[in-house]
């Protein structure tokens, strides 16, 4: 496990902020986003997905100072561009956090030699969820 700028700059990508950036842009186009380890699920179409937005409209469980949050306002960024159909390939790299229900969360590393790759975009619980493509390395992450 390495620091989250390491392991960006080895996927090729120069975060907009040391601090508070989950995800940018290689140079390929390719869009390398950080995850958490605990946002993976099966859905009821039987395929893992990871969540990378927080729902969407009044819900209680986000407050608007997280909404709010440079980070929160990048991540908003990304999902337009793979709305919008410009983005062909995502990578997603885990991100552990010290503690997962603190608000913001710190990472305790990524290891970024093992990265997945996403597929659609869907919504799930009025939340943004990328499908998982590259399964063999996700199977480390999916709660058992």
């Amino acid at each position: 496990m390495i620091r989250k700028v390491e392991a960006f700059a080895r996927r090729g990508v120069a975060l907009e902020n040391d601090r508070w950036s989950w995800g940018g842009f290689r140079s390929d186009g390719t869009l390398v986003l950080q995850v958490w380890s605990d946002d993976f699920r099966k859905l009821e179409t039987g395929t893992w997905a990871v969540q990378i937005g927080y729902p969407e409209g009044d819900d209680p469980s986000v407050t608007e100072h997280e909404r709010l949050r440079p980070g929160s306002k990048e991540r908003e960024r990304h999902i337009a561009a793979i709305r919008s159909g410009a983005i062909q390939v995502i990578e997603l790299l885990k991100g552990h956090a010290i503690d997962f229900t603190a608000s913001p969360r710190e990472t305790e590393g990524i290891d970024a030699d093992r990265y997945g790759i996403g597929g659609h975009l869907v919504t799930f619980n009025g939340a943004a969820w990328i499908e998982c493509v590259k399964w063999e390395a996700f199977k480390r992450w999916v709660p058992r």
